[in-house]
């Protein structure tokens, strides 16, 4: 897919912005992040929205359609997800009005991470039971998510 020009994505997300309040929540959502994502999975964007599946899946075909995402359908274990073609961080940004230019992600956070991030504050707030199993690596992903901490300067050690 060829990338649109800049000018042009801000104009459509800024006619999406304000034609669509559950785009103008995830936009407004998007300006407000500390750190960028690569990537945005629709079962995520469903929980954090608050809408139906089905709903988040048409805002991510808008999205899509204005050139600030690819949208990639699940396939073979993938999950559907949403693929920032800029910062979506800049992208929330312009489509809520600010004059800017779009960027490229600035360290951004992997889709894995942020799920991990997500399900982390859920446990925290009390909205997710506490698993009683985990692997290694999902204790890591997170402990980091939960402390903010790197996940390679966690180190766990079983003692039988």
């Amino acid at each position: 897919m060829t990338r649109k020009p800049t000018a042009a994505v801000i104009a459509a997300t800024q006619k999406l912005y304000k034609g669509d309040a559950t785009a103008r929540r995830l936009f407004d959502a998007l300006a407000q992040r500390q750190r960028d994502a690569t990537a945005t999975n629709i079962d995520l964007l469903s929980r954090q929205l608050n809408v139906s599946r089905g709903d988040a899946l048409a805002l991510a075909r808008a999205i899509g359609e204005t050139g600030a995402a690819t949208l990639y359908l699940g396939r073979r274990g993938s999950k559907t997800r949403l693929v920032w073609e800029f910062s979506c961080v800049s992208v929330g940004r312009a489509a809520s009005g600010e004059k800017l230019d779009l960027e490229a992600p600035d360290n951004p956070i992997s889709e894995e991470d942020e799920e991990a991030n997500e399900q982390a504050a859920q446990i925290a707030s009390g909205t997710a039971p506490v698993p009683t199993s985990l692997t290694i690596r999902e204790a890591k992903r997170l402990l980091s998510a939960s402390l903010g901490v790197d996940e390679a300067d966690i180190e766990i050690s079983i003692r039988a």
